[in-house]
């Protein structure tokens, strides 16, 4: 079985410069083109998905509410990985 790690802002969705979205909104970022599709692609072939992403801990219901609402799927969701800054 593939592992396949992906971050969300700038890889999955668009990065808002530090913008945090209207608070339950979910339609403030914009799937990147291609995006859906390929993640879809992994799943159907069975790979284990993995979001990765500098968000925090107290931001992780709405970011699973988003990636819902762009049916982005995944298996797993680690966050406040290692966020250094861009």
């Amino acid at each position: 079985m593939k592992t396949i790690i992906c971050d969300i802002d700038g890889t999955l969705l668009n990065y808002l410069h530090d913008k945090t979205p209207r608070s339950g909104s979910t339609r403030d970022h914009v799937a990147l083109p291609g995006v859906i599709e390929k993640m879809r692609n992994w799943e159907v072939q069975g790979c284990r998905i993995i979001i990765i992403t500098g968000r925090r801990e107290s931001e992780r219901k709405r970011t699973e509410k988003e990636l819902r609402y762009h049916h982005i799927p995944y298996d797993i969701l680690i966050m406040g990985f290692a966020d250094t800054g861009r």
